[in-house]
C-alpha cells in the first residue's frame, strides 16, 4: 500500500504472547531517495460526519484504554531509502509484568518525505522557497495476551431508501476484550427465499459503533422483502490463524420497498 513515496507490508500486524517482535517492510518504489521514520500512536477508526471512517488518534490515551504505545520501539526508527531500496523494520514489544489478559492496540505510523527538496521561485524575485511534503501510512498493531476474546451484538438496524439505494445503519456493541475483525454480509431475499442482492464488506470494529452499508436496489421491484445481516470472523486477505474466532451473528427484519 502506498503513502506518497513509500510502500509498507504487511498492512496489519498481529502479535500473540509470548512473541515480542514483528517485522515491517518499508520500500521505496521511486527513482529518487526517500527519508522515512516510524512513530507509534494510539487510535482507532471512527465514523465521521461524511459517513466514512477516519482515524481517531487519542494522545495521550484515556484512562483504561488498551494502548500498547508505551511498550513499542522500532529498529531502525529513522532511515533513508535509495531508489528502489527497501528496509526491514523490527518492532519490539516490552509489556509490563502482570499485564491483564486481552488485546492491546497501537498504530504504526510510517512517515516519509522526498529527499530532493522542491524549490519554488517567488514571483516577486529575490527569495526562493523550499517545499518539503510529508506523507504517512497507518498500520494497525494488535498485541494479544492471556485469553483474548471478541464478538458482536447487533442492537438494532435502521433503514432508509433514497435514490435507488437501501442505506443500513447497523448499531453494534463490541463484546469481549479484543477488536473484531471479519466480514459483514447483507442479503436481500424475496418471500420465496430467492436472493436478489448480496453484499460483503470487510470490517474492523474496535468500539461500539453504528456501522453503515449501502445496497443498490434500483432494479428491485416494489414489495416486501427479507433482510438478513451476518457478521463472521473471517476476512479475505488475512490468514485465518491471525483472526480471533467468534460465533456468527445474524439479524433479520422485513424491508418494504415502495
Amino acid at each position: 500500500m502506498q503513502a506518497g513515496g513509500v510502500q509498507v507490508f504487511p498492512l496489519y500486524l498481529f502479535l500473540n504472547s509470548p512473541t515480542r517482535s514483528v517485522t515491517l517492510s518499508v520500500s521505496n518504489p521511486l527513482e529518487r531517495p526517500q527519508e522515512a521514520w516510524v512513530e507509534f500512536k494510539y487510535g482507532y477508526p471512527v465514523l465521521g460526519d461524511s459517513g466514512k471512517f477516519t482515524m481517531h488518534y487519542v494522545e495521550p490515551p484515556f484512562t483504561g484504554e488498551p494502548s500498547a504505545v508505551p511498550w513499542l520501539k522500532a529498529y531502525p526508527q529513522r532511515f533513508v531509502l535509495g531508489p528502489k531500496e527497501s528496509q526491514v523494520v523490527r518492532i519490539l514489544l516490552a509489556p509490563p509484568i502482570g499485564v491483564q489478559p486481552g488485546e492491546y492496540w497501537a498504530r504504526v505510523v510510517v512517515a516519509s518525505t522526498d529527499q530532493n527538496t522542491l524549490k519554488q521561485a517567488n514571483p516577486g524575485g529575490g527569495i526562493t522557497m523550499q517545499l518539503k511534503y510529508t506523507n504517512q501510512i497507518d498500520v494497525p498493531f494488535h498485541f494479544r495476551t492471556g485469553g483474548p476474546s471478541t464478538g458482536l451484538s447487533i442492537r438494532k438496524v435502521e433503514t432508509t431508501i433514497h435514490n435507488g439505494r437501501l442505506k443500513l445503519d447497523v448499531d453494534i456493541a463490541r463484546l469481549g476484550n479484543a477488536s473484531f475483525w471479519g466480514k459483514m454480509t447483507a442479503t436481500l431475499k424475496n418471500r420465496d427465499g430467492k436472493i436478489l442482492k448480496n453484499e460483503d464488506k470487510p470490517v474492523a470494529i474496535y468500539k461500539d459503533v453504528i456501522y453503515p452499508m449501502s445496497i443498490d436496489i434500483a432494479t428491485v421491484p416494489s414489495g416486501t422483502y427479507f433482510l438478513e445481516i451476518v457478521f463472521t470472523s473471517r476476512r479475505p486477505g488475512i490468514q485465518a490463524n491471525l483472526l480471533l474466532k467468534a460465533d456468527p451473528v445474524r439479524y433479520t427484519q422485513d424491508i418494504t420497498i415502495p
